[in-house]
C-alpha cells in the first residue's frame, strides 16, 4: 500500500470507530486541534506497525485494534475556553489533546504487581500518563492522583496518593507505594 492508501484506510477506520461513539466523535471533530489529529493518526500507524510485527499478521488485521487502543490517549487538558467572556478565545474550542498509548505500558499495568520494580513502574505510569490515569482499578477507582487519601492494594503493595509539594499553600498530588506484607 502507498502512503495515500494507508492514510485513507486509517482515516476510514477512525471514522467508523467514531460513528459508533458519538461522544468521542464530538470531541475528535470539535475539540482536537489539527496537530493533535495528525499526531493521533501517527500514533495509530506506530501501534499498527507494532501489532503487525508482534502478531505476524497484515495491516488490515490490526488497524481496528490500533485505533481502539489509541482512542484511550485522548484526554481533556483544559475547560472549554469559549465559556468565558474573552473574545480572543471564542474561535478556540480546543480542550483535548492526544498522548501515544504504549502497549507495553498497558501490558505492565494489567499484570499483577509482584516485585518492588513492578510497584515502582506502576506509580511512574500512574503519575506520568493521562491514559493510565483514565483507567480504573478492580473496584472502579480512577487511577488519577486526584485526592489525598485515595488508595488501593495490589498484591503485597499499597498504592496511595500523597502531596509532594513542600509549599503548604499549594498541592501537587502523586502516587506512592509501600510494601505491606511480611
Amino acid at each position: 500500500m502507498n502512503d495515500a492508501t494507508l492514510k485513507a484506510t486509517v482515516q476510514a477506520q477512525i471514522d467508523t470507530h467514531l460513528e459508533d461513539n458519538p461522544t468521542l466523535q464530538s470531541i475528535y471533530n470539535e475539540n482536537l486541534s489539527e496537530d493533535s489529529k495528525t499526531a493521533f493518526m501517527f500514533n495509530v500507524f506506530r501501534t499498527a506497525e507494532y501489532l503487525e510485527e508482534t502478531r505476524k499478521v497484515g495491516f488490515d488485521a490490526v488497524i481496528d485494534d490500533a485505533v481502539k487502543l489509541q482512542m484511550r490517549g485522548i484526554y481533556k487538558y483544559q475547560p472549554d475556553p469559549t465559556r468565558w467572556y474573552r473574545p480572543l478565545t471564542w474561535a478556540d474550542n480546543v480542550t483535548h489533546r492526544v498522548e501515544h498509548v504504549d502497549l507495553n505500558v498497558i501490558n505492565q499495568i494489567e499484570k499483577d504487581v509482584k516485585t518492588e520494580q513492578d510497584a515502582s513502574n506502576m506509580i511512574d505510569y500512574m503519575n506520568d500518563f493521562k491514559y493510565v490515569q483514565n483507567l480504573t482499578d478492580d473496584n472502579g477507582t480512577s487511577l488519577a492522583p486526584d485526592s489525598l487519601g485515595k488508595e488501593f492494594v495490589e498484591g503485597d503493595y499499597r498504592f496511595f496518593v500523597v502531596d509532594v509539594d513542600p509549599d503548604e499553600n499549594s498541592t501537587i498530588l502523586k502516587w506512592n507505594y509501600e510494601y505491606i506484607s511480611d
